[in-house]
């Protein structure tokens, strides 16, 4: 399993990175009431600045954020339980069926109304199966 959070600290933007066994793990603790998961560190991140070491998750109200620093090397993700359920389903539906070339971007965006106007961008994107943890 792998997975990996890289950080663009200029723009805030995410991108999730993982094997399809790691996103699926990833949509699994959103499914419980809060959590943490170890990343795998990306030693170059290129083109992003930093790579994160954990997830951390708590399930609380309203709609979903994911928010992440270098500061702490930890992206959370919180939110209510509906908002948190599209995120996870999301998640599972794109670690079932993309393609090696394929992203999903998961944004604020009004009319969707699952993820919260304070919430970094993330994009999420399928590893390679021969990434390991590099």
């Amino acid at each position: 399993m792998t997975l990996q959070v890289r950080l663009s600290e200029a723009t805030g933007e995410m991108e999730i990175r993982g094997s399809r066994a790691g996103l699926s793990r990833l949509a699994d603790l959103l499914h419980g009431e809060r959590g943490r998961l170890e990343l795998d560190r990306n030693p170059d991140p290129h083109p992003y600045d930093t790579s994160l070491s954990s997830v951390e998750f708590e399930e609380t109200v309203g709609l979903a954020v994911a928010l992440a620093s270098a500061d702490s090397e930890c992206l959370e993700i919180r939110g209510g339980r509906e908002s948190l359920e599209i995120l996870a389903a999301n998640l599972e539906s794109f670690a079932e069926e993309a393609g090696t070339d394929s992203h999903l971007h998961i944004e604020y965006l009004p009319e969707i109304g699952y993820m919260s106007e304070d919430s970094d961008p993330l994009i999420i994107a399928l590893a390679d199966e021969g990434m390991g943890g590099s």
